[in-house]
């Protein structure tokens, strides 16, 4: 954008370069020049590439100190507040008494609700300038602020002990009443001072209450004001795990009610989330005050979800939720993150009783409570923690585990351990393929598949035919079905009186 009154330099930044041959201070300072420029022209975006291509090209720290504290201005402007504190501050390490940089961190940690702090700043910067009257002014406004967030925090102390002793009432019998305490609960969770106004209340022991209480309408209330009081908050929700307990909360995953699950399954997602980044995150402030070892509380929640999965008492629903908690907290989000020891430790510690959902042969007796979709839920977790292996050598551990826990099944347990091998196989052929043919590969297993399909039992014939159609979808299988199993599935086809049967024996034989 030219500037009236300055020569244009020509593109810089993301854009282009200085001139060609101008000296680096030289550069640094006309980009300087040209930032201040276009920040005085509103382009606030333009103003603080130009400050940053600046603080490429010098190393002289008065130089570096103004152009923090001017990209501290654009931040300002841009409204991202953190990086706005974080550059002024660099500019106050180099010279403390910089007023204009300690003016625009108060104004950053004012919009951070770290009121204190900024004040600080604030008599810092009249202590150096005691007649500014923009500074006695702007002390005066926060202080004015401080006083009214002190009274509306007061009045939300009534509030929330209120909404507590309506919902946790046993004799209060106007549901609408509750509906709308929870209801305001929630909504007053999703603000940072409504969360923590819950949080120093004695709030989580309170919410654990009405999730002791068993009513999905209480339960859900709980579950969800939690979230809003874990959401991005790094310390409060490792002192909310540590007060609820992963058991409690893996169980509540596991109800029967479908809401309930889903809105733990909600919560368990959003708590995941906050120790991930609790892993990576500069602490400030009164963040510093709890420092945790997040990844043993990511492991912790990991291990009560792996053994959800083979609870008896869990609902079906619950289970597949499990799943899909796994799969998006567990596999690396990139390749570019070089640390998949999170896969690993799962499948060392859990890959076992992934494979007893995915092997699962619905309705079968003792069998674990199962949907249509937990297995193929368990083929796309299996087929992440497999993608997510980096080495030859963490491949041919996976393979090892699944041939073992076939052949588990396979042998020694006569017919039912054979239908719980085979659709194991499925399972594994629908996610990592590889580890599918190599388990197919094992003597006798693709005989009885074949075996299994002429079986009277139709369920037999499900699992067998099943396993047919994934196995012959690989290139390397498709022949040899080619020449030993059409037959025969053409002749189930005919004779079969279930409907899902004859129409995966039809895929097959078709081929």
């Amino acid at each position: 954008i030219p500037i009236p009154g300055l020569p244009v330099l020509g593109p810089y930044g993301a854009q282009g370069c200085v001139p060609a041959g101008a000296p680096r201070q030289v550069a640094a300072g006309q980009l300087r020049a040209r930032g201040n420029a276009l920040f005085q022209a509103g382009d606030h975006a333009a103003a603080l590439a130009a400050y940053t291509e600046a603080l490429s090209l010098t190393e002289a720290p008065s130089e570096r100190a103004v152009l923090h504290r001017n990209r501290a201005a654009c931040y300002l402007k841009l409204e991202d507040y953190a990086k706005a504190e974080a550059d002024a501050t660099k500019a106050i390490a180099v010279d403390g008494r910089d007023v204009k940089a300690l003016f625009r961190r108060s104004q950053a940690l004012q919009q951070l609700g770290r009121m204190d702090q900024a004040v600080s700043d604030l008599q810092r910067c009249l202590s150096l300038e005691p007649h500014n009257k923009a500074f006695h002014e702007a002390l005066r406004a926060l202080g004015s602020s401080m006083h009214e967030k002190m009274k509306a925090m007061s009045c939300m102390d009534s509030k929330v002990e209120q909404m507590f002793q309506i919902l946790l009432d046993l004799e209060e019998k106007d549901a609408d009443k509750k509906q709308k305490a929870a209801q305001n609960l929630i909504v007053l969770a999703r603000e940072e001072a409504g969360a923590e106004k819950i949080f120093q209340s004695d709030g989580v022991r309170l919410l654990m209450q009405l999730l002791d209480t068993a009513k999905a309408d209480l339960m859900l209330a709980a579950l969800r004001t939690l979230v809003g009081l874990c959401f991005g908050h790094h310390s409060r929700t490792t002192a909310i795990l540590a007060e609820l307990g992963a058991p409690r909360l893996a169980a509540v995953l596991g109800v029967e009610h479908e809401q309930v699950s889903l809105a733990a399954c909600n919560l368990l997602h959003v708590m995941f989330d906050s120790l991930k980044e609790g892993l990576q995150k500069d602490f400030r402030g009164k963040e510093d005050a709890v420092v945790l070892d997040s990844s043993k509380d990511l492991k912790l929640l990991i291990k009560h979800l792996l053994e959800l999965l083979v609870l008896e008492g869990a609902s079906a629903h619950g289970r597949d939720n499990a799943l899909n908690l796994l799969i998006k907290v567990v596999p690396r989000k990139s390749p570019k993150e070089t640390n998949n020891s999170l896969s690993l430790w799962v499948i060392d510690q859990g890959l076992k009783k992934i494979l007893e959902v995915g092997s699962t042969v619905c309705g079968s007796s003792g069998s674990l409570p199962v949907t249509e979709n937990s297995r193929m839920s368990t083929s796309v977790l299996l087929s992440k923690l497999y993608e997510d292996l980096k080495c030859d050598a963490e491949r041919e551990n996976f393979h090892r585990l699944c041939e073992d826990y076939v052949r588990s099944w396979f042998e020694g347990h006569e017919l039912p351990g054979k239908l719980r091998a085979i659709q194991t196989v499925s399972c594994l052929l629908q996610g990592p393929s590889d580890a599918g043919n190599r388990v197919l590969e094992l003597e006798g297993i693709m005989d009885s598949v074949l075996s299994l399909c002429a079986s009277v039992c139709e369920a037999h014939q499900l699992v067998a035919v099943e396993a047919l159609i994934h196995a012959a979808d690989k290139a390397k299988r498709a022949s040899f079905i080619t020449a030993n199993g059409v037959n025969l599935l053409k002749e189930i086809y005919k004779h079969s009186e279930r409907d899902s049967i004859r129409i995966r024996a039809l895929v097959v034989s078709s081929w």
